[in-house]
């Protein structure tokens, strides 16, 4: 046991790594090498048996708060965090936590008749049991079929659905009840499903569906004209930009194939293209706008506020253009109490968001900007920092007092910053930050 000590037995907690490298890192969970013999001799000890090992036949040990070892030869040792913060002689660190039960309720009303106000009879076939308040809270088109005024006291609406078939809508209002649609049926039935989704107005899983098709879809001469009318038709933004950036990729021989062919037509189309062609040019530069963002990104900053996430791009850029009008950011934490406060949204930089407070800094009178900028290497990096008037920020010139990692599709800064390596900038602890939307009054 001396022996082992003497090579470098250490102690070791959930999340520290050895200064060994780990032969594996997975599962975050760093991985060491030790004689076998060693590890049925540590289990020869009833207090490791009971509480921190267990051997297998592939000779592994989980440690909770024990030692690890950072030399040997055979066998495995890893670090586990499932019962560090257990005694041994208690299970606190296995204490249960249930699930929040709403939406186990919630899908056990799905077409359930003894609770139902509402039915859906599909075909003159088969009927489908809904409730008033779920239909006009997660899917108003589906409740305007039914006029629940007529409905008699206590009675049931009725509505008929006709020309769609049975077992998808019946997966689409599963969904709507929260349920999932199961991946088999979104690969057989994708384009069936976006079909079924747009007509009853259910979006996300239309843009859920829309996502399978493009995934499952290469777009090739042969079919870039069907889906590009299709994508029109349905106003699938992100098939259609897929459809786009095929022909500027290939605009010889899509222009051949145009000239004998009836290309749909519509005031977005030649929008769309200037769109996908500048998004190109932008990515080569390393240059990216509000504008030409992709779909993908649109979309998860609008889910991220909890907005439509269907729809055209240019209704898309819209609707995330009037958050930012109405966002301003909020600093709290921060060492240097000067950066606290509301940043109000001022313009954009870096094709994001820029935000700005006024505030008096050793004396003078300042503004602080935050701001996401690129840099050298091609990343992003969000700052705060005291910006000189005439210049635009990301210089040399600024005064950089916090900072934190971004990325191209992030519109919002990230709520973690760190401290900046800049002499003189702010201090510790770095600031936690919030976009929020501010209460704008009638004059502003």
């Amino acid at each position: 046991l001396f022996f082992y000590f003497s090579l470098g037995l250490r102690h070791c907690s959930v999340g520290v790594t050895s200064t060994t490298r780990p032969l594996s890192l997975s599962n975050s969970v760093p991985y060491y090498r030790v004689p076998s013999f060693f590890l049925i001799w540590l289990r020869s000890f009833p207090s490791f048996r009971r509480d921190h090992c267990s051997l297998n036949s592939s000779i592994t040990i989980k440690l909770s708060s024990i030692t690890s070892l950072s030399l040997g030869v055979i066998g495995v040792m890893s670090l586990s965090d499932n019962n560090s913060s257990a005694s041994s002689s208690g299970d606190e660190g296995d204490r249960f936590t249930p699930s929040n039960p709403c939406l186990r309720s919630i899908l056990k009303l799905f077409s359930d008749e003894k609770t139902a106000d509402a039915v859906f009879e599909v075909n003159g076939q088969e009927k489908f049991y809904a409730h008033r308040l779920i239909l006009q809270t997660c899917a108003p088109a589906l409740a305007e079929y039914f006029d629940f005024d007529d409905a008699k006291d206590g009675g049931m609406a009725s509505a008929p659905i006709h020309g769609v078939n049975a077992d998808l809508f019946r997966h689409m209002l599963y969904y709507v009840y929260g349920g999932s649609v199961p991946d088999k049926i979104f690969s057989e039935k994708c384009k069936d499903i976006i079909d079924i989704a747009d007509r009853f107005g259910v979006g996300n899983l239309k843009v859920e569906a829309e996502g399978w098709y493009v995934k499952s879809t290469p777009i090739t001469l042969d079919n870039f004209v069907e889906n590009l009318y299709f994508s029109d038709t349905k106003k699938c933004a992100l098939l259609k930009e897929k459809v786009m950036d095929f022909l500027v990729q290939n605009e010889i021989p899509a222009l051949d194939k145009l000239a004998k062919v009836d290309v749909p037509q519509s005031e977005s189309m030649l929008t769309d293209f200037l769109t996908a062609s500048a998004r190109k040019k932008r990515q080569e530069r390393n240059d990216y706008q509000l504008k030409t963002m992709s779909i993908n990104s649109l979309r998860r900053n609008l889910d991220r506020r909890g907005l439509d996430v269907d729809g055209t791009r240019e209704i898309l850029v819209s609707t995330l253009q009037g958050c930012y009008s109405a966002e301003g950011a909020v600093v709290e934490g921060a060492g240097t109490p000067q950066v606290n406060g509301f940043y109000k949204q001022s313009g954009n930089f870096d094709g994001a968001p820029m935000y700005r407070k006024s505030a008096t800094y050793q004396g003078e009178k300042i503004k602080f900007t935050l701001f996401r900028c690129s840099l050298t290497d091609r990343s992003r990096r969000w700052y705060i920092s005291i910006v000189p008037d005439d210049i635009d920020p990301g210089t040399t010139r600024d005064r950089d007092f916090y900072c934190a990692v971004g990325s191209i599709d992030e519109m919002t800064p990230p709520r973690d910053f760190s401290m900046t390596a800049s002499i003189g900038g702010g201090a510790l602890p770095p600031p936690k930050v919030s976009v929020k939307s501010q209460m704008l009054g009638d004059g502003e």
